[in-house]
């Protein structure tokens, strides 16, 4: 769930961004000492309950003034493995080189071959805070992202890949944030993208909703979700942990869309903070759990389905708009999809009607022009959004050339 910008503009909509006095700057350097010592978190319940979400009407969402600060709120951030030895050295390290280390390090490990586990336990060693947790089989990534959340209570969550980067500034600075807004449930950033062997690709393409350290109430960010789409990236996603319980955890049963299902729903329901820097790097790689999911269509299909359904029992406060434009895609991507299936039969089962496949691929490529068409303006605004982001970054250093889009 990819980069645009507002310039030195902060958009229309009610965005508060983060007052600062002297005292209170959330530094962005990348070199700050590590102050911050390790908290033990209370006792986890060590289980998740999958429940039916609760229909919320917009009038029921909560305010901010609601909330309370919570004082030194700690984090747990939840690495899930498999086979992936080679790149834990990278992953480890960079939650070892935070400015503010997490009050835990979960790594669990799914049944891998590869040596991952005696990696984890080299690199961890001595210190107390972090635990490695091993599943007797291979369970999948969901279930045991799951299982690692029950083993902690820590106020917030961070779900880091295996084989992903941390900025060394990307726990303090999204706790910082967070502290000051307590009824977010979510925080996330812009991110960098590598190759499998680490080498940059520049930053990923994303919409950037505020041109500043901001929060979004509820209602802002159902006003950013219907310009910009989702515009949270998974890997800079700091979440609060009583509002994810609250949603049942992650759902087995939307393979790679789980996160994605928070990504919508989370800042919908509470507000979200956000932070227009790159924090985080992801490897672009081939053999992803996305990129094997989406190879088959059905299974695609399926999954989109099933988050459409979550997504309307949610009630009111997912837009009607929002839900109706992305059925309208996935019925577009399942007519494309048949398409290539009848040709693929054509070329490989020797049928005599292929003008007649050719016609329905015509008017399902047709179908998609005028989608596309309808959307030329929101195109051209996202382009120009782009440029003056990029324009941005190459002033703090990253070059414009080099961003990946």
């Amino acid at each position: 769930m990819r980069l645009a910008g507002h310039g030195d503009r902060v958009p229309p909509i009610a965005l508060r961004a983060l007052s600062r006095s002297p005292g209170q700057r959330v530094s962005g350097s990348l070199s700050a000492p590590n102050s911050h010592q390790p908290r033990q978190c209370s006792e986890a319940s060590g289980s998740i309950t999958l429940r039916a979400l609760t229909p919320l009407r917009i009038s029921a969402l909560s305010t901010e003034s609601e909330w309370q600060p919570v004082a030194r709120p700690t984090v747990a951030v939840i690495t899930t493995n498999y086979n992936h030895a080679r790149y834990l050295p990278e992953s480890i390290g960079a939650v070892l080189a935070q400015t503010r280390i997490p009050d835990e390090y979960l790594l669990i490990d799914d049944a891998s071959t590869d040596g991952s586990r005696a990696v984890m336990a080299s690199l961890t060693a001595g210190r107390p805070w972090i635990r490695i947790l091993h599943n007797d089989r291979n369970l999948g990534v969901i279930p045991s992202a799951n299982r690692a959340l029950a083993e902690t209570s820590c106020d917030y969550v961070f779900f880091l890949s295996a084989d992903d980067r941390l900025a060394p500034a990307f726990i303090e600075r999204s706790l910082s944030l967070l502290e000051r807004h307590p009824s977010a449930a979510i925080c996330s950033a812009l991110t960098d993208a590598i190759d499998v062997d680490g080498r940059p690709l520049g930053v990923f393409g994303s919409a950037v909703v505020a041109s500043a350290d901001s929060w979004l109430s509820p209602r802002d960010a159902r006003e950013a979700l219907l310009r910009y789409g989702v515009w949270v990236w998974g890997n800079t996603t700091v979440i609060r942990r009583d509002a994810l319980i609250e949603l049942g955890g992650l759902r087995a049963e939307l393979g790679s869309r789980a996160d994605g299902a928070l990504h919508v729903l989370l800042p919908l329901r509470y507000g979200a903070c956000f932070i227009p820097a790159p924090l985080a790097s992801f490897r672009v790689v081939q053999d992803s759990y996305s990129q094997h999911e989406r190879r088959d269509p059905v299974q695609y299909q399926r999954v989109e389905q099933q988050l459409l359904a979550l997504l309307r029992a949610a009630g009111e406060i997912v837009p009607a708009e929002y839900i109706q434009n992305r059925q309208r895609l996935l019925s577009l991507q399942t007519a494309y999809d048949a398409a290539l299936l009848r040709e693929a039969g054509i070329l490989f089962g020797g049928s005599s009607r292929p003008l007649t496949t050719l016609g329905r691929r015509l008017r399902t490529d047709l179908t998609l022009l005028g989608l596309l068409w309808r959307y030329r303006a929101a195109w051209w605004a996202d382009r120009q959004r782009t440029r003056r982001v990029r324009a941005t970054l190459g002033r703090a250093g990253i070059r414009p050339e080099d961003t990946y889009s």
